[in-house]
C-alpha cells in the first residue's frame, strides 16, 4: 500500500472536534473523475499528493480547505477504493473503514472518516499521515549504511510499538492478517504505526478464535497458513518477527526460495 498517515501533533487539540472529512474540498465535488487520475481543479491538496497506488486503489496526501495558507496545516492521508456493483465487492471495500473505527492507539493508524464519491462508485478513507514513510522504506535506506541494517536500539523501539499496536488490535477480536514492513508506517518522530487493515477480520465467539481463510504476503506466511489450517493472532505475531528480521539483517527473509511452493515448504 501507499504511504499512510501522520497529522501535526500540535495541532491536534485545536481541530480534534471537527471532523477532517467535513473540511475537505473533496467532499463539496467529487473528488477525482476517474481511479488514478488527479484531483480535480479546486480539491486543495500537496503538490506531491499522490503517494501511491495498486489493486486497493489509490492514496493521496490531501489538506483541509480551512488550513489554506495556515503554516500549520495539517496533512491527511486519503485512501480512495473502488466499490464493484456487486454487494460483496461494496462490504470488502467498507471493511477497512469498520476495522479502524474500532481501533485507537498511538502505534495505530488512526482513522478520521469516509464517504463516498463519484455517484457511489468509490470509497474515501481519511486517515492520518505519515511522513517518514514505511519500515521497508526504513530498511533500504539503512542497507548502504556501514552496518547494512537498521540499528539494534531503533529495530527493538519498533518492534516495541508494533507489538503495542498488535495487542491493541488483537484485545478487540480483530486479526489484521497482512504484517509486513511494507504495512508499517513511521510518523515525524519515527515512531511506528500499523497500517493497512484492508484483509483484516474480526473473529467472534462463534469461530472460537480462530479465522480459515488464506491470506497474506507469502513471506511473512505463518506455518500454520501454509498448511491451510485455522489461523488465529499468533499467525500476525510471526509476520512482526519476520519484520524483525528484516530490520536486523538489511532487508533478508527468514525463508527464501526461487518460487511460492518452496518457500511454503522451507516455512512448513
Amino acid at each position: 500500500a501507499g504511504r499512510n498517515a501522520r497529522h501535526d501533533d500540535g495541532d491536534q487539540a485545536d481541530h480534534e472536534s471537527d471532523p477532517p472529512g467535513q473540511e475537505l474540498e473533496a467532499e463539496r465535488q467529487p473528488p477525482f473523475s476517474a481511479l488514478g487520475a488527479p484531483p480535480r481543479p479546486g480539491v486543495h491538496v500537496d503538490e506531491d499528493a499522490l503517494l501511491g497506488e495498486g489493486s486497493f486503489g489509490v492514496v493521496w496526501a490531501v489538506t483541509r480547505r480551512r488550513d489554506r495558507g495556515d503554516s500549520r496545516r495539517r496533512t491527511f492521508c486519503l485512501k480512495q477504493i473502488a466499490m464493484g456493483p456487486r454487494r460483496a465487492s461494496q462490504e470488502e471495500a467498507i471493511n477497512e473503514c469498520r476495522v479502524l473505527a474500532k481501533l485507537d492507539s498511538p502505534h495505530v493508524v488512526k482513522y478520521h472518516e469516509s464517504f463516498v464519491a463519484d455517484g457511489g462508485t468509490k470509497l474515501c478513507i481519511v486517515m492520518e499521515y505519515a511522513p517518514r514513510g514505511t519500515v521497508r522504506e526504513l530498511i533500504k535506506t539503512h542497507r548502504s549504511s556501514p552496518r547494512g541494517r537498521v540499528p539494534e536500539p531503533v529495530a527493538w523501539r519498533l518492534l516495541l510499538q508494533c507489538c503495542l499496536g498488535l495487542s491493541h488490535i488483537h484485545s478487540r477480536h480483530i486479526l489484521h492478517r497482512d504484517v509486513k514492513s511494507e504495512n508499517i508506517f513511521l510518523d515525524k518522530n519515527g515512531d511506528a504505526k500499523i497500517g493497512d487493515l484492508g484483509v483484516a477480520k474480526m473473529i467472534g465467539a462463534e469461530s472460537a478464535g480462530f479465522a480459515k481463510t488464506l491470506v497474506g504476503t507469502p513471506y511473512y506466511l505463518s506455518p500454520e497458513l501454509c498448511e491451510d489450517k485455522p489461523y488465529n493472532e499468533k499467525s500476525d505475531v510471526w509476520a512482526l518477527g519476520v519484520v524483525l528480521y528484516e530490520m536486523c539483517t538489511g532487508g533478508k527473509h527468514p525463508f527464501d526460495a526461487q518460487n511460492e511452493g518452496a518457500l511454503i515448504r522451507k516455512i512448513m
